[in-house]
């Protein structure tokens, strides 16, 4: 489009670019996974991780490799003078060779179920691995999203969190003992120097997550249910970019409704493409107060692409940036694929032919109910539940017959039934119910929370 596409990547996605002040962290990548979220968020916790940046742990796992001079057997590490002691504990010669060679592979299969370790020094991380002495330097912390994070759940929240990733009460920490070495912190991300303030929508999240850890639940079930309600949270954040308190008005449907008529697909879409219409118009709105913004515009387009000039208004050079500059990641795409990893945004590929929409799995129903529900607290009844999820995070399901529908219409969702509204919630409810967070009650209502966990 441009010739130099360079000029507008730069001005949009640069460390103090526009997309990093409209949303608060980096966006730029399409592979994110919930791992170097939760990875990225622990070291932000606790300063840094451990100085040997799990090297120990990849060689460990990496017997069989010996291409470019990689030398893991076991003669070589117990030679080692650093690694040599820890791993000598944790495998003592007199198990024999081939009890070692099968507990390094079933460390390996665990630890790097999803291909999330590589060679010593390539920066790994195990979703596993949740402990501060097992921690890696993968690099996907450069986009900040761990420290967006931290920055909302506040002290209270990271101090939980630190809790539980200097505990060893999990299984897999426990069976890693003996490969736990203590060292030295150390901190790989400077401080940010573009910290917005943050939004109602940032305060209500940060709060529903802290009380989603104050949970008398196991550490595991914490950290697994924390990464989903974070993946879902950041897809809200994207789709309320521009919205009063930065909150969206985001219609999410059942994941297990997968029938042909599926129950709402088209109104989600559509509250979906609400989101990020009002994401391109308040990038378009920064972007045209950037300095470099008049380069942009006088710029001379390569032969047959659009041209713009000092009059174009902001919100079609954006779009016809959106049509064709390749090299630019935008913040929704970023969000989208988080949110696929995280079974909260559908479909799972662009070829299925819907547009993207946001679903609630059984897990995330879950993890939403003890986010507003706190340990201790009565049973909540149903509606009044998601009148505060919707109220504070912008997300609707249908669980109120007259204010959902309402929201929805004033978003530009216009065609959307009550029935099927109330038929969703129905959906959702079914999934809380078998979750063991939710139940029926005498009189047809039903209520969440409580004494039920």
């Amino acid at each position: 489009m441009w010739a130099d596409e360079a000029i507008l990547r730069d001005l949009l996605m640069a460390e103090g670019g526009v997309f990093r002040g409209v949303v608060g962290f980096g966006t730029g990548t399409t592979v994110i996974k919930g791992v170097h979220v939760m990875n990225d968020l622990a070291q932000c916790v606790l300063g840094g991780a451990p100085a040997g940046e799990g090297d120990l742990l990849c060689r460990v796992i990496r017997e069989d490799k010996i291409e470019g001079g990689e030398d893991n057997s076991d003669a070589r590490l117990r030679a080692d003078a650093a690694l040599g002691p820890a791993y000598s504990r944790a495998f003592p010669e007199t198990l024999g060779a081939r009890e070692i060679t099968q507990l390094r592979a079933g460390i390996g299969a665990l630890l790097s179920f999803d291909g999330g370790m590589y060679r010593a020094g390539d920066r790994m991380a195990s979703g596993l691995a949740t402990h501060r002495a097992l921690l890696g330097f993968e690099g996907f912390r450069r986009f900040g999203v761990g420290r967006y994070l931290a920055r909302v759940i506040g002290d209270a929240g990271r101090a939980r969190l630190g809790d539980l990733f200097e505990s060893p009460t999990d299984p897999l920490t426990r069976a890693l003992a003996p490969l736990m070495v203590e060292e030295a912190l150390r901190e790989t991300q400077p401080p940010s120097t573009q910290a917005s303030s943050l939004s109602e929508f940032d305060i209500c999240l940060g709060a529903a997550l802290t009380t989603l850890i104050s949970q008398p639940l196991t550490k595991p079930t914490l950290l697994r249910l924390f990464l989903l309600a974070s993946s879902l949270g950041i897809c809200l954040k994207l789709l309320g970019v521009g919205a009063p308190g930065g909150r969206p008005t985001a219609l999410a449907t059942s994941a297990e409704d997968v029938g042909p008529g599926r129950l709402l697909r088209q109104e989600a879409v559509q509250s979906f493409r609400r989101g990020i219409e009002r994401l391109d118009a308040e990038i378009a709105r920064r972007a045209s107060a950037h300095p470099a913004w008049k380069q942009v515009l006088l710029t001379k387009p390569r032969r047959g692409a659009p041209g713009f000039d000092a009059g174009s208004p902001p919100e079609e050079v954006i779009a016809a940036a959106r049509r064709s500059a390749d090299s630019i990641y935008w913040p929704d795409t970023f969000a989208i694929a988080l949110g696929r990893k995280a079974g909260c945004v559908m479909p799972k590929r662009d070829q299925a032919g819907w547009g993207k929409h946001l679903v609630l799995t059984g897990d995330v129903v879950e993890a939403l109910i003890l986010m507003f529900v706190p340990p201790g607290c009565p049973a909540e009844p149903w509606p009044n539940l998601w009148d505060r999820v919707r109220t504070e995070l912008g997300l609707v399901i249908g669980a109120d017959d007259f204010g959902d529908p309402q929201v929805l219409r004033s978003t530009g969702v216009l065609h959307v039934s009550a029935e099927d509204l109330a038929k969703n919630s129905d959906n959702v409810l079914a999934m809380a119910i078998r979750r063991g967070v939710a139940r029926r009650l005498p009189d047809s209502g039903a209520e969440a929370g409580g004494a039920l966990q």
